[in-house]
């Protein structure tokens, strides 16, 4: 039979889990603020392929992995929430068929965070690892 110091411990580290989850989450964020904000051209208005997979991503880490709002995401991307909608159909699409220049853009996209400081994977996969 459980005690009440039992849930009590299982409640604390379930707690630290979430915080850890939510910080990994806020860098990120924070990480892709900065990031559009230094290259301003992700968020305009041109539709050259690398900066249109490069907005996929982002969709994908802001609204599915950080679980940002379809609005939220669109007001950092300057997008509406049904081009976000679309982003994320395009991330799908090209990560099923394992699309080579989409996987270019997402290095290219990971190695400018890391010049950062911010290693996208890594955070990623401390998100993940806090839900399982």
């Amino acid at each position: 039979m459980n005690t009440q110091a039992e849930y009590s411990i299982i409640d604390h580290l379930v707690m630290m889990s979430t915080a850890k989850k939510q910080q990994a989450k806020q860098r990120l964020i924070s990480g892709i603020s900065q990031y559009i904000f230094d290259n301003p051209d992700v968020s305009g208005r041109s539709r050259k392929a690398y900066l249109v997979a490069k907005r996929m991503y982002i969709s994908y880490l802001l609204h599915r992995v950080c679980e940002v709002t379809l609005v939220n995401v669109g007001i950092k991307i300057n997008r509406d929430h049904s081009s976000i909608v679309h982003l994320l159909k395009g991330h799908d699409k090209f990560t099923a068929y394992g699309d080579i220049f989409y996987y270019e853009s997402i290095n290219d996209f990971n190695r400018e965070m890391i010049n950062m400081h911010i290693d996208v994977k890594e955070l990623i996969h401390s998100i993940k690892k806090q839900t399982a």
